[in-house]
Formats: C-alpha cells, structure tokens, sequence
C-alpha cells in the first residue's frame, strides 16, 4: 500500500522557526515496517496549491492519507484542498489524522481521528487501511464542526514498549547537515502538576524509557547518512530521570562526532543533582527551557512547585556565575503585578 502523511509544526507567517513534525516521520518509520510505501510532506503550510498539485499527480496510486496535527495548526483551507485531490486519483483513499491536537480542526472526509500517541495502533492502523474495517477500534463521536470519528489512542493503546522509539529518514526527505533534528529519549512526565494537560504524567520513574543503545543508534546513522549533529529533545522533562542524562552522556564520549542539543527541564532538580548539570554541559546542552512558572512564594505552593522566590533567584544567579557560557533570558507572561512571570534560560 501507498500513502502520504503530511505535518508542521509551525503556522507563523512568515515562518520564526523550522522544525519538522516528528509524529508525521515517526509514524511513517513504523508503517514501512509493514512494507507500506509512505512518503512525508513537512513545511506542508509553505506548500503552494499547485506544488501540492504537481506532487500528488506523480503518484499512479494512493491508499491513505495521514494528517499530523502536533504543536503547529495545519492551514484548513490547503488541507482540504489536498484531501479533494487525492480524492479525485482515489475517491475510495482513506483520511486519517492523529496527534496531540487533532480534535482542533475544520477537515473534511477525515474517515479516522487518533487522538495521542498512537504507535500502539499501528497493527490496528494496518488492518483497516488494508481491510477498510473498524471493528478493530473502539471508536467514538464527537460533534465539532461535523461527526468525527475519534479513537482514544492514550486509552486503548497506553501499554506498549518505547524502549525502541527510533525514527528513520529516507533519501526523499531531504535531510541537511545544518538542521535540528528532534528526537524522543521518554514519553510523559513523572510529575503531575496541577496546571498540567500532557498526557502521561504521573508515570513511574522508568515507564516509557527508551535504551540506551537505542538512541545511539539513531543519532549515528542520523549522523552518517545526513550529517545531522543538532537535536531537540522533546521530553517532557528531559531531567525527571538521571539515567537519561547518564545515557545521553554516555553516549555523547562515544560517538565520534560533537553532539549538540536542546531540552525541556526542571530547574530545581538540576539543583537538587549538580552532577547532572555538569554532565549535560559535557554531554553538549546548548538550551534548555524552564517552567518558572511564578517567583511568588504563596503562589507557587498553590500550583505545587516550592522552588521559588529568593532560593529560585539566587539559584539561576548562581547558574550564570558558574556556566559563564549561559545566556539567561526572560519572556514575561504576567500573571499579576505581584505573581510573577514565566522565563526559559538558554545556552547561547
């Protein structure tokens, strides 16, 4: 079988920022390991009507149609222009959309809505698209703008293994030496903040955790077949478990390219393990994003985070006096005069 998946992660016109939507490539990794044919459009929001045109008429067959909604909204307009083309060279092909936030639409014809992570679905993903039967979904309504079709992937499919989470490129994605790459080493968070929506949080320490060699594995042939030496690292809290940051350490002495990269962490557990900071220096940290929510002492003990005010302040002081390499910035949400601001520190 034959498909397309197309994603984004950026709607800003013009563009602040080029990422490729990774749950579009790692789904497309999985489904050619049932020998599908999928190729993957990123920047799809950059595409022209005619480009999208000139590409989908150089296809002779087209089964599927994957739609990836992540961080990025997806131009409804394009979207269901393209839906309408591949319908013209299949009007029997199957829409299907998934992610974080795929509810968040005005498609039309989309047939299936995976709402999560849907690696778990993807035996069931492969029975219908070859099979056109649901049965094998526990499939449910929601009415928006029209009835969709919605499986609870976080619901059906939350027991399944990510110690493998590996995503592979092909020649067609054109993949250059000088971009950022993302890259999954956990899914969830152990922590359950009580202003927090992700999925999986609360999680035991180890659930969800890729190996090791795993990763590895993947920023070496990243590394050998594109020259891609620069990650993002989407964790959620990159540092809720020291064994990550051992392992990406670890790693980065025994490749023999210089790794560069970007995480999400908590800022008062690079204080409470000072090693862990240092190992993510060596290992190659160039960023790293902190959820400081408020400075405010009383409201930081109603959203339950008790690293605050002056002890905060003194701590990130610190961070620059000993890591003169660290840029501090600060971008400021307030949420009263008295509450505070939200801030992220980054390597420059």
């Amino acid at each position: 079988m034959q498909g397309l998946i197309i994603g984004d992660n950026f709607s800003d016109n013009p563009r602040t920022s080029i990422a490729r939507a990774n749950g579009a490539h790692r789904i497309a990794s999985l489904l050619r390991k049932k020998n599908f044919q999928v190729e993957v459009i990123d920047f799809f929001n950059s595409w022209t009507i005619d480009e999208l045109k000139l590409f989908v008429n150089k296809f002779n067959q087209l089964d599927f149609l994957g739609i990836s909604i992540t961080l990025g909204k997806l131009d409804n307009y394009k979207v269901n222009v393209l839906i309408e083309l591949v319908k013209q060279l299949n009007p029997n092909i199957k829409i299907i959309a998934g992610g974080s936030n795929v509810l968040l639409n005005k498609f039309n014809q989309v047939d299936l809505y995976f709402k999560g992570f849907a690696d778990g679905a993807i035996d069931d993903l492969v029975k219908y698209l070859e099979t056109s039967n649901k049965d094998c979904f526990n499939v449910y309504e929601i009415k928006t703008h029209d009835i969709k079709n919605v499986i609870n992937c976080t619901r059906d499919y939350g027991n399944y293994d990510l110690s493998n989470l590996k995503t592979e490129y092909t020649n067609n994605d054109f993949i250059s030496n000088k971009e950022t790459l993302t890259l999954e080493t956990s899914r969830g968070c152990i922590f359950k903040c009580k202003f927090c929506s992700f999925p999986l949080t609360g999680k035991k320490k180890n659930d969800y955790i890729r190996t090791k060699e795993d990763i590895k594995s993947e920023l070496v042939e990243n590394y050998k077949k594109w020259g891609v030496t620069k990650y993002l690292i989407t964790d959620d809290t990159f540092n809720d478990n020291l064994t990550k940051v051992e392992s990406i350490y670890e790693i980065s002495k025994e490749i023999d390219f210089k790794l560069n990269f970007m995480c999400y962490a908590r800022v008062d557990l690079l204080r409470a393990n000072p090693k862990s900071l240092d190992m993510l220096v060596n290992a190659g940290v160039r960023g790293m994003f902190f959820g400081i929510e408020s400075v405010n002492e009383i409201t930081g003990r109603h959203i339950g985070k008790k690293f605050t005010g002056d002890r905060l302040k003194n701590y990130l002081t610190f961070l620059k006096t000993k890591y003169q390499q660290l840029h501090l910035d600060r971008k400021s949400t307030r949420l009263n005069s008295s509450h505070g601001y939200i801030s992220y520190a980054v390597f420059c």
